[in-house]
């Protein structure tokens, strides 16, 4: 049994439509990247990652697909 994580919790729980306003805030540091979400305007969840290029990657891809996957595009899309 795979224990889920406190982001993919999240994404479970939260129903992302068209309307709702993402957004990111990213600090970035030189051995770690604290990440939080505000979702329509409030803090929604927040994470520290390690500031390591290949995880970064495979975990933006991840994210990318699983956004794909809920029919997600980014604003620049519905403009």
């Amino acid at each position: 049994m795979s224990k889920l994580t406190k982001i993919d919790r999240f994404f479970n729980n939260v129903k992302l439509t068209a309307d709702d306003e993402l957004f990111v805030g990213v600090d970035v540091h030189k051995k770690s990247y604290h990440v939080a979400l505000f979702l329509n305007d409030a803090p929604a969840i927040d994470f520290v990652m390690p500031a390591k290029k290949e995880k970064t990657k495979s975990d933006a891809k991840n994210d990318a697909s699983r956004s794909a996957k809920r029919g997600l595009r980014n604003r620049a899309d519905r403009l």
